[in-house]
């Protein structure tokens, strides 16, 4: 866990915290998140297990529900990488042993992927992401995400990757939120759902 700590990927991690909480309490009406190293003894190893086995980074009530949870996974991708405008789930947790990874694994009810601004100040862009959706969307569609290998840092994982208007295309109703990542067209059509998702309240007169 040292050496990962040094690595850049772990530091745009970090610096992507609070942006993220941000997200998740504006667009899923979150208080109270919680990530693994938020525990302690065994509430912090279930949260260790959640994370290796189900791809699970962290949890939050959701506002207005009197108590109920979900769960999330999330990527902070650095700012070089944005030009790709993709969305990446890990495919191997080694790609030579062909270890499974959050792709084979995940259980997380939201996905929020991001990309680092150029200064690594905050965010450039970002989308919030309805799993359930993408998971089934993909079954109907076909398995049309890419393969790709990360060498970095001494990385040996593979992860699968779509471009981001490419994944809404044929996952519209998974997009929840998202900021920079979607053409003007498909960030006008997003609007459009969002209507249908969330109706303005009818006038009394009306």
């Amino acid at each position: 866990m040292g050496a990962f700590c040094d690595t850049p990927r772990y530091k745009q991690s970090v610096t992507a915290v609070p942006h993220h909480d941000q997200i998740l309490t504006n667009h899923a009406h979150a208080y109270g998140i919680k990530r693994t190293a938020d525990y302690d003894g065994m509430d912090y190893l279930k949260a260790l297990s959640d994370d290796r086995e189900r791809g699970i980074d962290g949890s939050f009530k959701v506002m207005g529900t009197c108590g109920m949870s979900m769960s999330f996974s999330e990527k902070c991708l650095s700012y070089d990488q944005s030009r790709y405008n993709s969305v990446t789930i890990e495919l191997h947790n080694d790609s030579s042993a062909r270890t499974p990874g959050d792709w084979h694994t995940i259980r997380a009810e939201l996905y929020l992927v991001s990309y680092l601004n150029e200064d690594g100040s905050g965010l450039d862009r970002w989308m919030l992401l309805d799993m359930a959706a993408i998971k089934l969307a993909t079954a109907k569609s076909g398995r049309l995400w890419r393969e790709g290998k990360n060498a970095k840092d001494g990385a040996r994982a593979s992860f699968a990757w779509l471009e981001a208007n490419d994944l809404f295309s044929i996952a519209p109703f998974a997009v929840l939120a998202q900021s920079g990542m979607l053409s003007e067209t498909n960030a006008a059509r997003l609007a459009i759902l969002d209507g249908m998702r969330h109706p303005s309240e009818v006038d009394d007169e009306a």
